[in-house]
């Protein structure tokens, strides 16, 4: 029969314990794995429902934009000069009432769109903080735990001599 003595019965007990903190501390990363997919995911998932639709605001900028252009290319077509500033003046105001709106509509668009990517950054910043708290508590547990039982393997070998 193989006889183990006292040290060696308190390393094998260090060690399982050891090997219980890596376990903890193992699961607390995992569940921080987790928990931070699952903020990227509703960042992912918020970005998709944003209070604008900039595919459409910037489609209606476009259209602006060449409505600009369209204007001033019927201009350029007329050789006669006294015709021709006659109808950039024209257009001129046309163009201005255009260039204007794109403006705004585009100030107006930029300003929620920027509201809206802070707050998924926000809610991303929080929800990540959120999942390095867990973790952090997780394993100041497992290594109080594991100091605790160490002290516990101290005294009783110290009862025992």
């Amino acid at each position: 029969m193989l006889a183990i003595n006292q040290s060696e019965t308190r390393s094998l007990q260090f060690l399982c314990l050891i090997g219980f903190f890596m376990a903890v501390a193992a699961d607390a990363s995992n569940t921080y794995t987790s928990s931070y997919t699952l903020c990227e995911q509703t960042a992912n998932d918020t970005m998709i429902e944003l209070t604008i639709d900039e595919k459409l605001e910037r489609m209606q900028i476009e259209q602006g934009a060449g409505a600009v252009c369209d204007n001033l290319a019927q201009c350029s077509a007329i050789a006669d000069d006294l015709d021709y500033m006659k109808c950039i003046r024209e257009i001129g105001n046309k163009n201005l009432d255009i260039l204007v709106e794109i403006h705004f509509n585009a100030t107006s668009a930029h300003t929620r769109l920027r509201t809206d990517y802070d707050e998924v950054h926000q809610t991303f910043l929080l929800c990540t903080l959120e999942a390095q708290q867990v973790y952090v508590n997780s394993v100041r547990l497992a290594y109080n735990e594991l100091l605790e039982c160490r002290a516990q393997m101290e005294n009783c070998s110290n009862s025992i001599f």
